[in-house]
């Protein structure tokens, strides 16, 4: 069953704190009648306020978990994972923060969805304390189509957002240096991607073309690194490996998957930012 479909626009996070309105202390020293008048307005616009902002509508709730990428063990209880908008990315903004939650046990609920995004929503994995390091901050995308039709009181269960735990980031920095990659990956940030076939079999040997980047494809034996095989770097995906790949500093373009013929897949439109991870799946169709 195909849990793990994504896209990925790999999201600047923003939490925007809203003030609410104070009184004018203005009126205090009106006496008698005035000081009634004063004190019916107030009491009238604090009421209307108050009023409209509980009839705001709800929304739809999303229930999902939270595993490591390698381990898929469930991630520690208190991380945070957040539902974004990536919209407004394209046009120079920040993803919009559409609701956030903390795991227990790995699963975690968002509620009061409310969105018209026509471009996906991004679940965004790392921890809650800003200064720490600790999953490595990762998005791991939900399809316009699987949240389009839901309205209030609704839910979208069984997703999975995955997470890249520090030590295997540390592992990807290492191995990729030592394939000749001359940057830092975990701070150009890349694009973690799968290739399987339509029932999610990990496909062996398939490599994944986007416009003269570096794909480097891990394998089921890390003594020699985890994207080379002796001194030499491995030229197609391992089912070993679960047919994974990594491209530091993905460019936002189109990338798509070959195994020679025997499979044909989709192309998908996605890329990474500095400092985090973007999450990827092609299905075979």
């Amino acid at each position: 069953m195909r849990n793990h479909t994504y896209l990925g626009l790999a999201a600047i996070l923003a939490l925007a704190a809203c003030n609410g309105d104070k009184d004018s202390g203005a009126n205090a020293t009106d006496t008698g009648s005035n000081a009634d008048a004063d004190t019916d307005a107030d009491t009238d616009a604090d009421t209307d306020a108050d009023t409209d902002t509980a009839s705001t509508t709800g929304g739809w709730t999303l229930e999902g978990q939270s595993i490591d990428l390698t381990t898929q063990a469930p991630v520690a209880d208190g991380t945070c994972v957040r539902l974004l908008d990536p919209t407004p990315v394209l046009s120079g903004g920040e993803s919009e923060v559409l609701g956030e939650a903390t795991t227990t046990g790995g699963a975690f609920t968002v509620g009061d969805v409310v969105t018209s995004s026509t471009l996906g929503l991004l679940m965004s994995v790392a921890s809650c304390d800003s200064e720490a390091t600790d999953p490595y901050p990762t998005n791991t995308g939900i399809l316009t189509g699987d949240y389009s039709g839901l309205g209030e009181g609704d839910t979208l269960s069984g997703k999975t957002a995955f997470s890249i735990s520090r030590a295997t980031m540390d592992g990807i920095d290492a191995s990729a240096t030592a394939a000749g990659y001359t940057g830092t990956v975990s701070a150009d940030g890349l694009m973690v991607g799968f290739v399987w076939d339509n029932a999610g079999t990990p496909i062996e040997g398939a490599t994944v073309s986007c416009g003269g980047c570096t794909v480097y494809y891990f394998d089921g034996d890390d003594s020699d690194g985890l994207f080379t095989t002796g001194t030499d770097l491995n030229t197609g995906t391992s089912a070993a490996a679960n047919g994974m790949f990594a491209i530091p500093a993905a460019a936002i373009t189109s990338y798509s998957p070959d195994d020679g013929g025997t499979n044909t897949w989709n192309s998908n439109v996605v890329g990474s930012n500095p400092g985090s991870a973007v999450i990827v799946a092609f299905y075979a169709n």
